[in-house]
């Protein structure tokens, strides 16, 4: 059975990829930014977290934050609601730079209510924090940050 959908899923994506027309050449280079974030425990051993994460930008209209982990989803809830681009995408799950597999991350709904995934070591504000440095790499890429006070 698994030999017998295993083709014909095949035979499916092969009938489509020939389908498939090259677009327009970007008119925007793929940007990246990188860095390490660092968190302490939130339940006050010595651990410290240092939580690798990437944004990427492509075309100015493709957004991505990938994060280590398992990010709880009203984190990516707010990136996709404050990411100004067309198609905002959040990705865990990620090994994206240097860094520690912090597990869950939750938010800090989720944290004061506890639970599976709520409860995990890394700091209150941890995945906050992950988001908003998201968001100002993604404003950088986008050219907003200005060098001087007022409005572009």
């Amino acid at each position: 059975m698994v030999a017998r959908v295993g083709g014909l899923l095949g035979a499916e994506v092969l009938r489509e990829a020939r389908k498939i027309q090259p677009g327009p050449p970007l008119e925007y280079p793929i940007q990246t930014v990188s860095e390490v974030l660092d968190f302490g425990s939130r339940w006050g051993s010595q651990k410290r977290f240092h939580v690798g994460i990437t944004t990427v930008l492509i075309n100015r209209e493709i957004a991505m934050a990938a994060v280590p982990g398992e990010p709880l989803h009203l984190l990516q809830e707010e990136w996709k609601a404050q990411a100004e681009v067309r198609y905002p995408l959040f990705f865990g799950y990620t090994c994206s730079t240097a860094g520690d597999w912090p597990g869950y991350i939750p938010d800090l709904r989720s944290a004061a209510h506890g639970g599976y995934g709520a409860d995990s070591d890394i700091e209150i504000g941890a995945g906050e924090t992950i988001v908003q440095h998201h968001l100002k790499n993604l404003y950088g890429l986008l050219g907003m940050w200005k060098d001087k006070p007022g409005q572009p």
